[in-house]
């Protein structure tokens, strides 16, 4: 008993002063699925005021690729191949990313819900933020 006591002690001990460090988790799979991953933009919020997309034919996609490049376009348009697109910069270590297209930069820090939605709150000049989640299984 008295030894199993004293070997718990050193045991928490070397844990709490180990050098390991903690490695910063990189979120470009989350993001992409390590190639192209399709989110659907659920809402839009604005200071206090939050902004439902209740059709799905209209409601904004965001499509992030594994090479850094994004689309953003609707399932109406995206058939007739329009859709704006640009570059990502995702900052893992900040939880930031950066949305740059030919004539617009938006930047957001970013948290993942229990349920897998992203929720983009805007820095800097960014007006709005939104809510985004994965495209869903079609059965």
């Amino acid at each position: 008993m008295k030894n199993s006591f004293f070997f718990s002690i050193l045991l928490a001990l070397s844990a709490c002063i180990s050098s390991s460090r903690t490695k910063v988790v990189d979120y470009t799979g989350f993001f992409t699925d390590s190639n192209s991953k399709v989110w659907i933009i659920s809402s839009y919020h604005q200071e206090n005021e939050e902004y439902f997309e209740n059709d799905l034919i209209s409601a904004d996609l965001l499509i992030f690729y594994a090479d850094g490049s994004y689309a953003e376009t609707t399932i109406q348009d995206l058939a007739q191949r329009k859709f704006k697109k640009g570059r990502f910069y995702l900052n893992s270590e900040e939880e930031t990313i950066e949305l740059v297209s030919e004539n617009e930069k938006s930047i957001f820090s970013f948290d993942i819900d229990d349920d897998g939605t992203l929720i983009f709150e805007p820095l800097g000049n960014t007006k709005f933020g939104f809510k985004a989640i994965p495209f869903p299984h079609l059965n």
